[in-house]
């Protein structure tokens, strides 16, 4: 094996393995019974320490939520749209996990779905 190839190799393992160290028997350990979903959120809180991943997520969804709110805004049920359908869907997630989480959704939710609902279709495919 070439000596680069160590280096992209240690350099993948860091990408794809959290940082706190979670062991997939760690992972098996505290994903039975009732510790599955504290597991889980660990194990996403650990990703998301590291700093080019929430850098990666700071662009990436924003960008993702208005492309989606552009196109189900042109999906009528009736009054309403599957976006506004799908905002408050995700909204009352947040407010489950955390009010303060989910007013900021709301702010931002608000500011991409009038930016969707402006956004010609083909530009929100891109």
């Amino acid at each position: 094996m070439p000596c680069g190839s160590t280096t992209r190799v240690s350099s993948l393992y860091a990408l794809t393995t959290p940082p706190s160290g979670i062991t997939p028997q760690d992972r098996e350990e505290r994903t039975m019974g009732a510790g599955m979903a504290h597991a889980y959120f660990d194990e996403y809180g650990a990703y998301h320490r590291d700093p080019r991943n929430r850098l990666c997520h700071e662009i990436g969804i924003p960008l993702i939520v208005w492309s989606l709110f552009a196109l189900l805004e042109r999906l009528r049920l009736g009054p309403v749209d599957l976006a506004m359908i799908v905002a408050i869907l995700v909204l009352a997630f947040y407010v489950r996990l955390s009010p303060s989480l989910s007013l900021a959704a709301l702010i931002a939710f608000a500011f991409l779905y009038a930016a969707g609902a402006h956004t010609p279709w083909p530009l929100a495919l891109a």
